[in-house]
């Protein structure tokens, strides 16, 4: 018996939807991915659009689910897919904030506020793992790295607290089986940001990085590289956090200034070999602080390093870069009220 043109024309209509719903959404998809260690609800929140997700986790003993990649892909269209991309690392407890190239530009991104050290852009982000997961790192690990999680985001924007919920999510999981268990005020999500306080700014020439009393030091004078022109730092509230100054000229002429007050970061910079005493320190100082410690780090550009090369002499560039640091660390300690010991 035939259908009536009507019934097939419905029939097909719906057959064509269906196909449709599959190939362009997700659903009746899959509720967790990378092993369990995220939910469709982060992953959503992040990868937003179009599109089925799918995840490929390495093969390999690794129990974690790392590293991971979750995607969506449409299956119908010629968009791009947009991938998340998850890893567990052993890396310096500084390894972020001195980084040059990957995690660069660090007063762009915002701070995790509280008991985390970490970081978010809109393209990718990391956590350091608490100190109570120190003891986990295999005996066989040289250079006392500590374990963070990492998350980058390809062909699509996220929102940063996305990403961070991301991460402490992750972290959640993987903390739980390392057995290193995090409370749950470290792992509370919604997860408080500071960001940069505001776009690039005409800085303040006493008060550097917003912070009072940080200025470029006497070892300067007479570099045209004295005086930066504007400048980009985070926000007070923080325990960690950066600021970048950019200098007249040609080029990416900029200095980093990176710093931290986070307990396990710096007990990891500590184990790397980072120094106290501001007389031998080079790009990176541990600054005593009553019972406690700040790190604060200083890097330049290539174009920066070159300009000061051109002028001054290899040991004069590697003062200039000493004074630097010395001067930041000084306006950090007194910062955090850290009193004569750490000025």
């Amino acid at each position: 018996m035939l259908l009536p043109l009507g019934s097939v024309a419905v029939a097909l209509a719906s057959i064509v939807m269906a196909v449709l719903v599959w190939a362009n959404t997700d659903a009746f998809g899959k509720d967790s991915f990378c092993r369990g260690a995220l939910g469709s609800k982060e992953v959503n929140s992040v990868l937003s659009g179009p599109g089925r997700l799918s995840d490929t986790v390495a093969e390999d003993e690794d129990p974690y689910g790392f590293p991971c990649e979750v995607e969506r892909t449409q299956r119908i269209g010629n968009a791009p897919r947009t991938v998340l991309s998850t890893e567990l690392v052993l890396q310096p407890a500084d390894f972020a904030l001195t980084s040059r190239n990957v995690w660069g530009n660090h007063a762009s991104y915002s701070y995790f506020v509280g008991e985390r050290a970490g970081a978010v852009s809109h393209e990718r982000g990391w956590l350091l793992l608490p100190q109570k997961c120190l003891g986990t790192v295999p005996d066989s690990v040289r250079g006392d790295p500590l374990w963070h999680v990492q998350v980058d985001v390809e062909n699509a924007r996220s929102g940063k607290s996305e990403l961070a919920a991301v991460l402490l999510r992750i972290a959640e999981h993987v903390t739980k089986q390392l057995g290193c268990d995090t409370t749950e005020r470290w792992r509370s999500v919604p997860s408080e940001l500071t960001g940069p306080a505001d776009e690039e700014v005409r800085p303040t020439f006493e008060d550097l990085c917003g912070t009072r009393g940080f200025k470029p030091p006497d070892a300067v004078e007479g570099v045209r590289l004295a005086t930066p022109t504007k400048e980009r730092y985070t926000a007070s509230g923080s325990t960690t956090g950066a600021c970048e100054l950019s200098f007249p000229g040609k080029g990416d002429r900029r200095l980093t200034f990176t710093r931290s007050a986070d307990p396990t970061l710096v007990h990891g910079a500590s184990l790397s070999g980072v120094g106290r005493d501001a007389f031998k320190a080079t790009d990176r100082l541990l600054v005593p602080c009553g019972k406690q410690e700040v790190y604060a780090h200083v890097h330049s550009s290539d174009a920066y390093g070159a300009v000061l090369e051109e002028q001054t002499s290899p040991q004069k560039e590697a003062a200039v870069m000493h004074a630097w640091l010395r001067s930041y660390a000084k306006a950090v300690s007194s910062a955090h009220r850290c009193g004569p010991s750490g000025s």
